[in-house]
């Protein structure tokens, strides 16, 4: 499949689930081409970093234990037609944990939607943001309390949006979160962020769970 044909970064979410760790990524598309010094790069990892623990790690607690936490942020600076790595920066930031009263699924997640103007697989994409937290009840007793879905879906959108328009230094540029699809070797712009109250699951992360297996006779 081929990679689009512009320079991209990923910016990755992470964090850990008790022993475990979740990561969580979008694409953001480098407008002016230039491949990033080190420093710089560093630098934006620690101004993204910043504007998700203004936006969206707050929002994000009540869906989680406190045995989860968003601990910072990582950016990978891919090249136009590659799907390699070329510099790579991680921040740490100061760890957030969440603020729920009980534990549920290691695998459970909260999925923010990204839709853009091209309207088919290729022009959406997806956030699995880890939601360890049990069930609220009242309102919904099997899916995600409305309140706390919909501020994070404000806080996902206005955190996009601030790294849109934020003012990196010079070898980065401007940069614009995409959704990438190497079917069309394209990268779109995200226009609008979704995320309902329905529960979902992360399978990678759901394989690599421990679990005990039983057996019985008949």
């Amino acid at each position: 499949m081929p990679a689009p044909a512009v320079p991209r970064i990923r910016c990755t979410l992470y964090g850990q689930i008790g022993p475990g760790a979740w990561r969580s990524s979008v694409y953001l598309h480098q407008i002016t081409p230039s491949m990033p010094t080190q420093s710089d790069l560093d630098a934006a990892a620690n101004s993204i970093s910043g504007l998700w623990n203004a936006h969206g790690a707050t929002p994000l607690q009540p869906f989680n234990d406190g045995a989860e936490s968003w601990d910072g942020v990582e950016l990978d600076y891919i090249p136009a037609s590659s799907m390699a790595t070329a510099i790579n920066s991680v921040h740490a930031a100061s760890a957030v944990p969440g603020s729920a009263g009980h534990v549920s699924s290691a695998a459970q997640c909260v999925v923010a939607s990204l839709y853009t103007a091209v309207h088919s697989k290729s022009g959406r994409g997806r956030m699995y943001l880890p939601a360890t937290g049990d069930m609220p009840g009242g309102i919904d007793a099997y899916g995600f309390h409305p309140a706390d879905t919909s501020a994070l879906c404000t806080a996902v959108a206005a955190w996009l949006t601030a790294v849109n328009t934020f003012a990196y230094a010079s070898t980065v540029g401007i940069l614009t979160a995409v959704v990438q699809s190497l079917t069309t070797a394209s990268v779109n712009p995200i226009t609008k962020v979704f995320v309902d109250t329905r529960p979902d699951r992360h399978i990678h992360r759901e394989k690599a769970q421990l679990q005990s297996r039983f057996s019985a006779t008949v």
